[in-house]
């Protein structure tokens, strides 16, 4: 997990030790399902640079696609409801902590569907549990939260086969009593990066029953 280069400048809401713990998940998740290029990186914000994959990006924000130019990644300005790519373009495609800023998420997963190849794969990320909200979740854009077999359900109609799921971010589900308090985390967050990162590693491998986020791998038959 080390080798990843990371080009990625958290946002404002995203503590360090929470990005680098998660990037470490899905970097596991890809190695263990043997992903392949193209991969094509939904909502990327400013950027990931993915070693060893060929990466193209989109964001519907024209600053985090600037900023990912601005580092030579391959990003343009899209909507993740309405891909400007070909059917079967992708090999991988990922939807990481995107779903749950869509007023349509169910189209959003039809077209990561439609432009991933067939044997192709998809990793899909989102905050979970609705009686969490704060005003933490309106401030980042959230329309939601999630219960598991809501994204098991939308995956299933998107035409998906679920191959694996697990929760993360064990630590994270007091801080969420915390944030519904109206209290700031973040820098309590990024003290137990590498707790999360050492969690991230094991949910990779076995799924975990408790954790504030859900990761999905899903596969396109």
């Amino acid at each position: 997990m080390e080798d990843l280069v990371d080009v990625y400048a958290a946002p404002f809401w995203a503590p360090e030790g929470w990005t680098a713990a998660r990037r470490c998940l899905v970097s596991c998740l890809l190695r263990r399902y043997e992903a392949e290029s193209p991969l094509l990186d939904i909502g990327c914000g400013s950027g990931y640079q993915w070693p060893g994959y060929e990466v193209r990006g989109v964001d519907a924000d024209s600053c985090a696609v600037a900023r990912a130019r601005g580092k030579g990644l391959k990003v343009i300005k899209a909507a993740a409801d309405a891909l400007p790519f070909a059917a079967g373009e992708f090999r991988t495609v990922l939807l990481l902590d995107v779903l749950e800023h869509m007023e349509d998420d169910l189209q959003a997963l039809q077209e990561a569907h439609r432009v991933l190849a067939e044997g192709g794969l998809a990793i899909i990320s989102v905050p979970l549990y609705q009686s969490l909200w704060s005003t933490h979740d309106e401030r980042v854009g959230h329309l939601r939260r999630y219960r598991p077999g809501r994204v098991d359900s939308l995956l299933n109609r998107a035409g998906f086969n679920v191959l694996y799921r697990t929760r993360w971010n064990l630590p994270g589900l007091p801080g969420a009593f915390l944030r519904k308090m109206g209290l700031d985390i973040n820098s309590a967050v990024d003290r137990f990066g590498p707790l999360m990162k050492l969690e991230a590693r094991l949910a990779a491998r076995f799924p975990l029953p408790l954790g504030l986020s859900g990761f999905w791998v899903g596969g396109k038959p």
